[in-house]
């Protein structure tokens, strides 16, 4: 069974036109993974990055509690004059 909204087209239609897409997709796929073999062909080891504890514990002291409040408000313009509110008073000190 196929899903659309595609109330005038027979399923056998709609079914072919999805199997035709897909087939088409796979020479763009096969292109996109043979460039992507040429241009980068060394794959590297990624880590993140360590977090930096002391500049996380410095903005948690100068506006954690004001941005925690800001995220509690449901009303979105609420909630972002509350986060503009915190960051202009942060900027101040």
């Amino acid at each position: 069974m196929v899903e659309s909204e595609a109330k005038e087209l027979p399923e056998a239609v709609m079914l072919g036109a999805v199997v035709f897409g897909h087939e088409q997709m796979q020479a763009a796929i096969k292109a996109i993974n043979e460039l992507a073999d040429e241009v980068n062909p060394v794959m590297f080891d990624w880590a993140p990055l360590t977090k930096d504890e002391a500049l996380i514990a410095q903005v948690r002291g100068i506006a954690g509690e004001k941005l925690a409040n800001a995220f509690r408000l449901r009303q979105k313009q609420a909630r972002t004059v509350a986060i503009d509110e915190a960051w202009l008073k942060s900027k101040l000190r």
